[in-house]
C-alpha cells in the first residue's frame, strides 16, 4: 500500500504542471487539473459555454491556492465576470467542493476578493474599473462537499466575460496605486437549475438579475469572444453637509426612592463560562478525538488531519473502513464505546504553530459481547491551521 501511495503522490505532483488551452481571444491556464479521472476535468471546460462540464483542480488539500488565469490577446476593459460554481452535471453537485471565496488579480496590480453563493447557475461579479491584459482567479476558501471522499477536489463549471463597448468605458482612476477591494458578494443569476446552452459554439444572451440595472448588450459573439455592455452613467456626487458637533450631555442619575419596610434586593451574579483558550488543552482534545473517531469509524475523522497529509489519511481511513465492512464489524465499531481513562495523553512541546504530544498506556474498546484492551505508546506532531490544531504525523514508539 505504501508503494501505491508513492505512485499516487508522483501523479499528483505531475498534475501540478501548468497547462494551456486556447479559446478565441484569450489563453486559459491553470495551476493544475485532475487528470487521473476518466472524466475530462481540464481548464478548457471553463470556456466551452456548458455548465455541465467542469474544471477540477488537481492539487493537494481542499483546493485553496489553486488558480486559473486568462491572458488576453489585447488590452481589455472588463465590466463583469459570470461564474458557474461547482459541478453542475446531473447528480454531481454534492460530489466535489464548491468555491466560497475567489481572489481576482489583474495585470496592473489591482486585486479584489469576491464571495460566491453555494448555488447552481451563473452568478455575476462587478469588476474593478481599469484596463488589463490578464486576470487570475485564485481559490481562497471552499464549501466542502457532502461526500467526504471528494473533499480534496474543488470544481468550477464556467467563466463568462462582459466588457465595455469601445468608447463607453468609465474614466480610469486617477491614482496609480494598485487597488485592493474587500470581499463582495456575487449576484446569483435567474438560472435556478444547472443550464446547458443550446449551441455550444456561440455565447448565449446573458440575462442579468432583476435587482441590477440591465445594460444594453451588443450582438452575440463567437465562442471565446466577449459580450459588450454600456455602463450606466455614474450619478453626480452631492456635497456632504457639514455636521455640527453635538455637545456632550452629562447624564443625571436620580436616586431610587426609598420604600418603607423593604430591604435592598440581593443581586445574584450569573456565572459565565468562557471558551477554553489554552493551547495545551486544545492539543490534548485533538489527540483524544483521534482515538474516539478512528475506533468508531466516524466519517469526520479525516478532518483532524493537516492539509499536507489529508489526502493520504483520507485514503487510509476509507481503506480501513472498507476492510471492516468486509469483515462484518463496521456496524459494531460505529456503535462501540471507547474508554480512554487508562490512556495518559500529555503535551510534549507546544510552540508557535507547532506542537507535539504523547499517548501512553491503554484504552478499552467495548462492543456488544466483546471488550478489547489495546496498548498504546505513540507520539503526535501537530500544526496550527486557521486557528485549529491539526495532526501532521502519528509515530508508534513501541
Amino acid at each position: 500500500m505504501h508503494r501505491l501511495f508513492h505512485i499516487l503522490l508522483a501523479l499528483v505532483a505531475l498534475s501540478l504542471l501548468p497547462t494551456a488551452v486556447l479559446a478565441g481571444q484569450y489563453t486559459v491556464n491553470a495551476s493544475s487539473y485532475d487528470w487521473l479521472s476518466n472524466r475530462d476535468y481540464s481548464e478548457g471546460n471553463l470556456v466551452d459555454n456548458d455548465l455541465t462540464t467542469v474544471w477540477a483542480e488537481g492539487g493537494t488539500g481542499a483546493g485553496e491556492g489553486e488558480w486559473v488565469s486568462f491572458e488576453f490577446e489585447a488590452t481589455m476593459h472588463l465590466a463583469r465576470l459570470g461564474i458557474g460554481n461547482g459541478d453542475q452535471a446531473d447528480g454531481q453537485w454534492p460530489t466535489c467542493n464548491r468555491v466560497e471565496q475567489l481572489r481576482l488579480d489583474f495585470q496592473d496590480g489591482r486585486s479584489q476578493t469576491v464571495t460566491l453563493t453555494n448555488t447552481a447557475g451563473l452568478q455575476y461579479v462587478d469588476l474593478l474599473p481599469g484596463d488589463t491584459t490578464s486576470l487570475k482567479l485564485t481559490i481562497v476558501s471552499v464549501y466542502l462537499a457532502e461526500k467526504i471522499w471528494n473533499r480534496s477536489v474543488t470544481c468550477l463549471s464556467d467563466v463568462v466575460f462582459q466588457v465595455y463597448e469601445p468608447g463607453t468605458e468609465p474614466a480610469p482612476a486617477t491614482t496609480t496605486t494598485p487597488t485592493t477591494q474587500e470581499p463582495q458578494a456575487a449576484t446569483p443569476s435567474t438560472l435556478a437549475e444547472p443550464h446547458v446552452r443550446s449551441d455550444p459554439g456561440t455565447l448565449a444572451k446573458v440575462e442579468l438579475p432583476e435587482t441590477a440595472p440591465k445594460p444594453a448588450l451588443a450582438p452575440v459573439k463567437p465562442k471565446g469572444a466577449f459580450t459588450y455592455v454600456n455602463p450606466e452613467p455614474a450619478p453626480a456626487a452631492e456635497p456632504t453637509p457639514a455636521i455640527e458637533p453635538t455637545p456632550a450631555i452629562e447624564p443625571v442619575v436620580e436616586p431610587a426612592p426609598a420604600v418603607a419596610g423593604s430591604e435592598r434586593p440581593t443581586i445574584t451574579l450569573k456565572r459565565v463560562v468562557l471558551p477554553d483558550m489554552n493551547p495545551e488543552a486544545a492539543v490534548l482534545d485533538v489527540v483524544r478525538e483521534y482515538y474516539l473517531r478512528l475506533n468508531t469509524l466516524d466519517e469526520t475523522f479525516p478532518d483532524l488531519m493537516a492539509s499536507k497529509v489529508y489526502d493520504k489519511e483520507l485514503y487510509s481511513f476509507l481503506y480501513f473502513e472498507e476492510v471492516q465492512k468486509q469483515l462484518g464489524t463496521a456496524d459494531k465499531l460505529r456503535n462501540a464505546g471507547v474508554d480512554l481513562t487508562a490512556l495518559a495523553i500529555a503535551p510534549l512541546k507546544i510552540g508557535s504553530g507547532l506542537a507535539s504530544a504523547t499517548a501512553k498506556g491503554s484504552y478499552t474498546l467495548s462492543t456488544p459481547g466483546q471488550r478489547i484492551i489495546l496498548d498504546e505508546n505513540a507520539r503526535f506532531d501537530l500544526v496550527l491551521e486557521k486557528g485549529e490544531w491539526k495532526i501532521l504525523k502519528k509515530v508508534d514508539e513501541d
